[in-house]
């Protein structure tokens, strides 16, 4: 079991004390799952509850979402909760719900606002990491709710919906290096034209597409960029400066092996 966390920080809610019992009644597994030991717990034993929370500077217990709703997508390992959070402090927003579909992070928002994508974008990045940022949002007035009053996502999930526009103005690629990637990203995406300023998630990519994009990069260029990097670099303008400053790296040294090759055989 962990340690406490200082306050404003996210964890798992854990219950002690007396009024929490043993375990489960004939049920080991389940009870050695959500029982822990904790040294620092009253009875020395803690309830988990699977439940994400912390302790604002005003002493108020504030709910994050489920550990469950834990999912991998770009190669990290998001909190939808922490999304949903952030989201439901962009005005108009009366709540939101995140999931991944066909392989994305996606977002849905209850609101009457006449919100865009890059208003939501402008607003997550404030408080999220780009890993975080979901690729495409979808607005309606209210979010389906199961009988618990809970935010129904299997029901979330069947709807039909547009998403909304990201409204990003296209800068045409200009360098050999921009234009040869445009054109490995319209193949992918199914997309052209391809702007400098355009999102490879928000232009429809998702993890499957961005491993074929490394392999393709690889081959045009002779570069070698992780997924990871992919992810943070994320803009096609982004990629091709990466590109384009490992490829002046190798020139300046293979010029430098190959000056001091010449001062040698002189």
């Amino acid at each position: 079991m962990g340690q406490i966390l200082p306050t404003g920080h996210v964890g798992e809610l854990c219950i002690g004390g007396l009024g929490v019992s043993r375990g489960y009644w004939n049920r080991t597994e389940l009870t050695q799952k959500l029982f822990a030991k904790a040294s620092f717990a009253e009875q020395g034993r803690l309830y988990r509850t699977g439940d994400l929370a912390r302790w604002t500077s005003e002493g108020e217990l504030e709910f994050w979402g489920r550990i469950d709703f834990q999912v991998k997508v770009r190669g990290h390992r998001i909190e939808l909760g922490e999304i949903e959070h952030a989201l439901e402090q962009l005005d108009g927003v009366h709540q939101a719900a995140a999931a991944v579909k066909d392989h994305q992070l996606v977002a849905y928002l209850a609101t009457e606002s006449a919100l865009t994508g890059k208003n939501i974008i402008d607003h997550l990045s404030k408080y999220v990491p780009d890993a975080l940022i979901p690729d495409q949002y979808y607005a309606l007035p209210s979010l389906p709710l199961s009988v618990s009053g809970k935010v129904d996502r299997k029901a979330l999930g069947k709807l039909t919906l547009s998403p909304l526009e990201v409204g990003i103005a296209y800068v045409a690629p200009k360098t050999e290096v921009q234009q040869v990637l445009a054109q490995l990203w319209a193949e992918l995406l199914k997309q052209n034209p391809v702007g400098l300023k355009h999102d490879f998630f928000f232009a429809g990519g998702n993890s499957l597409k961005l491993v074929r994009l490394q392999t393709s990069i690889a081959r045009e260029f002779g570069i070698s960029l992780s997924i990871e990097e992919l992810v943070s670099l994320r803009t096609l303008e982004a990629m091709a400066d990466e590109i384009e400053s490992i490829q002046l790296v190798q020139t300046q040294t293979e010029s430098s092996s190959s000056t001091a090759m010449e001062s040698f055989s002189i």
